[in-house]
């Protein structure tokens, strides 16, 4: 999702959009023409120029309640509330009506939406990072608008007359041409804290056998990527390889009924289908190897894995394995150790930053701000779009590792 930046950032880079259209050399562009967002009745000056001019935001019927319910019965907050919002513009230009200036601005206008319609994510992080240095928006470079799950997509409306004349007198500004557009959608999520039930004890997956090469089983164990062990029969071919999600690998040891693959990070957190494959001859540099067989295909469970750092100045370090991918969404759950046996009283969320820049891919290092968070051990969980760390399968009696004590100020 994204945080209360987004409305802004949203409005930040449809700007530099139509910024980048006014510039194209074919046709000819206007001298000195720019693109403001001001209040249509506060634009001044004599120079062309088209006006971004966000005169509405409005619920999205469908994201609308998606969140709900984010309280239990006695009002305890259970999930971070989600508004999904649509934006909604008013385009006109402006500049020498003799010369028709108004009139070309607002076809380049139309002709840029409706070649770049989606706000692509790659463009959104671009624009946002170049507005580090550029004042007074450089706060906008804290947006995460292109992290959100959905794509902001830009569509024409069309108002009747009485409609626009309406908008204009609103705006205290005389009727002008213009386009009207609305972005949806806009997914801005609350900065709160929910509490959250006790982990799971103990996890099973029982899963059904396949056709030969068969696999009855999938399991990975281990921390920190871990091994995939893979059961069945048949797995073993002259050529072996192991197909887990995105990813290829060759396995560590092979017999005909069970296969060891290790994961480390070369595979993202996430459930990943897992199917054995069998080539005709191991491939050479360069030749695209041939499937001879392949097995069916179950599913297994990448847990992150968490270590944490000293704690220092308010904060603490969290390295997180494998890797947070661009994209996936990141939660750290604190639960309090009330006694010396390891009991488990309330939990709550703890939202870290990254340690590295956002343009990067992926992410291993956490900042986690420890800002009103109660003195004392705390038995630290992570969750990557909603699978938890695997410390969390053991026993409520005996959390183990890794324990983070906050200390008194």
């Amino acid at each position: 999702m994204s945080n209360d930046l987004a409305v802004a950032a949203a409005t930040a880079v449809l700007r530099v959009l139509l910024e980048r259209a006014l510039q194209l050399r074919t046709p000819p562009p206007l001298a000195g023409a720019r693109v403001t967002t001001r209040r249509p009745d506060r634009v001044t000056g004599d120079a062309p120029g088209v006006n971004l001019f966000l005169y509405a935001l409005t619920p999205n019927p469908g994201w609308q309640g998606s969140d709900l319910p984010t309280r239990n019965g006695d009002g305890t907050l259970l999930q971070r509330p989600l508004a999904a919002l649509d934006l909604h513009y008013l385009v006109h230009a402006y500049g020498d009506d003799d010369a028709l200036d108004g009139h070309r601005l607002l076809a380049r206008v139309a002709s840029a939406l409706h070649a770049d319609p989606v706000l692509r994510p790659s463009f959104v992080a671009s624009v946002l990072e170049d507005l580090d240095d550029v004042p007074p928006l450089d706060y906008l470079s804290g947006a995460d608008l292109a992290d959100q799950v959905e794509l902001v997509r830009v569509t024409p409306r069309v108002l009747s007359l009485d409609e626009m004349t309406k908008l204009w007198s609103a705006c205290q500004a005389p009727l002008a041409p213009s386009l009207v557009y609305t972005a949806s959608v806009v997914l801005v999520e609350a900065d709160r804290r929910p509490h959250v039930a006790r982990p799971v004890r103990r996890r099973t997956v029982t899963v059904a056998p396949g056709t030969s090469p068969r696999l009855t089983a999938v399991r990975v164990e281990g921390t920190a990527g871990g091994t995939a062990v893979l059961d069945g029969t048949d797995l073993a071919g002259p050529s072996t390889r192991v197909r887990i999600g995105p990813t290829t690998l060759t396995p560590a040891e092979s017999t005909p009924t069970r296969l060891e693959v290790p994961l480390a990070d070369a595979v993202p957190i996430g459930v990943h289908a897992v199917q054995v494959r069998h080539l005709e001859k191991p491939p050479a540099d360069g030749d695209r190897p041939r499937v001879a067989a392949e097995s069916n295909a179950l599913p297994a469970t990448v847990r992150p894995h968490v270590v944490l750092g000293p704690v220092a100045a308010g904060g603490v370090e969290l390295r997180v394995s494998p890797p947070v991918e661009r994209g996936q969404r990141l939660e750290v759950w604190l639960s309090a150790i009330v006694d010396a046996t390891g009991a488990l009283g309330a939990s709550v969320a703890v939202r870290p930053a990254p340690a590295t820049p956002r343009a990067s891919a992926s992410v291993s290092r956490f900042t986690l701000d420890l800002a009103g968070v109660a003195p004392g051990p705390w038995w630290v969980r992570v969750r990557v779009d909603g699978l938890e760390s695997q410390e969390s399968v053991e026993s409520v009696d005996d959390p183990g590792a890794p324990v983070l004590t906050v200390p008194a100020p």
